[in-house]
């Protein structure tokens, strides 16, 4: 298919109609230029033009690329609003510090972390390390299900149990718990 600048205004024709469309999105693209720009990610090859069968066939592929990039755009606004990510909470010194019976508190999770894999080394599961990934490495639920050829519904599950059983350990061994959501 042929880049002539006919195309490309077509596109960016398109790309600008949609924008004024949806209208100003909060963290969206600023201009055209920049939408073009993330729904033209969404393509394989580095950001280049599909492979398209016809010039409809392009501006369908596009369209839905830019339409992507906007509904995903709106999503993470409307989230923020619904959750109030809005409000930025300051990060100050004292919140980085520990004290003592952080540190022990960390060393008694620690302890019952390292249990719990012994535990799993025994019984053939997988709980310490779906906690390790999801607490430790931020994996999402997805992705944890993923490593471990699982379903996410039996990952959350195991999960699940684990927090419970670490934190019945540490109530045993007579650790602080917050009791706050």
């Amino acid at each position: 298919m042929d880049e002539s600048p006919t195309l490309w205004e077509g596109l960016r024709r398109r790309a600008s109609a949609l924008r004024r469309r949806y209208g100003d999105i909060p963290g969206g693209p600023e201009d055209t230029r920049s939408l073009v720009s993330r729904a033209a990610v969404k393509f394989p090859r580095g950001g280049g033009l599909p492979t398209a069968e016809n010039r409809d066939h392009l501006y369908a592929l596009w369209t839905k690329a830019l339409c992507s990039v906007l509904n995903d755009l709106h999503r993470r606004q409307k989230t923020r609003e619904t959750h109030g990510y809005k409000t930025a909470v300051p990060l100050e010194d004292h919140h980085l510090q520990t004290d003592e019976r952080d540190a022990e508190t960390l060393r008694h999770m620690s302890w019952a972390l390292q249990e719990l894999a012994r535990i799993d080394d025994e019984t053939g599961e997988s709980k310490a390390r779906i906690l390790t990934l999801r607490y430790l490495d931020g994996f999402t639920w997805k992705e944890i299900a993923s490593e471990l050829g699982s379903s996410i519904g039996t990952v959350r599950r195991e999960a699940q149990f684990a927090i419970a059983w670490m934190r019945n350990q540490l109530i045993q061994r007579g650790v602080p718990i917050d009791e706050s959501p």
